[in-house]
């Protein structure tokens, strides 16, 4: 989970076990995410979720997974520790 509360999934391109409703992948948003149910959230009409960015790590077979998200889709909290 991001600090929006906004679960976060694997590569949307690795076949990270989600269940569409649909014949087709539901596409991705400028927030690198999208709504739909899956194995954790099955009611309704799902959740928002994230998906990892994937590339090749310099030019080699090597996969990278990481989350860049410049905005997020739901408010931020704020985590204290102690």
């Amino acid at each position: 989970f991001l600090l929006d509360r906004f679960p976060v999934n694997g590569s949307i391109v690795s076949g990270d076990n989600h269940t569409y409703s649909g014949s087709s992948t539901p596409s991705i948003e400028s927030y690198n995410g999208h709504t739909h149910t899956n194995a954790e959230f099955q009611s309704g009409s799902g959740i928002y979720h994230y998906h990892l960015k994937t590339g090749n790590l310099g030019g080699t077979s090597s996969n990278v997974f990481w989350i860049t998200n410049e905005k997020y889709y739901g408010n931020l909290v704020t985590v204290t520790v102690r």
